[in-house]
């Protein structure tokens, strides 16, 4: 959690899924805080598809200028 541009309170998770230390009694109450959520659904995977065959097209259509330079680091 940052404060005016400071760092006043990190969240560290421990390898067994759990959170080390305890509560201080300044912490925020986790429960209180508003969260947005997002549902993003794609379930025949149609959308991703279309979007990687217009990646590949553009990354086939593009011009990437390719230099090549001589042993003296000419073009």
């Amino acid at each position: 959690m940052w404060e005016d541009g400071s760092l006043v309170r990190s969240l560290a998770l421990s390898p067994d899924d759990g959170i080390e230390g305890r509560p201080a009694p300044d912490d925020l109450d986790a429960d209180a805080v508003h969260m947005h959520g997002f549902l993003v659904e794609d379930p025949s995977g149609r959308e991703q598809a279309a979007r990687e065959a217009a990646v590949e097209l553009w990354m086939r259509s593009a011009r990437v200028a390719r230099h090549r330079f001589g042993a003296d680091q000419t073009p």
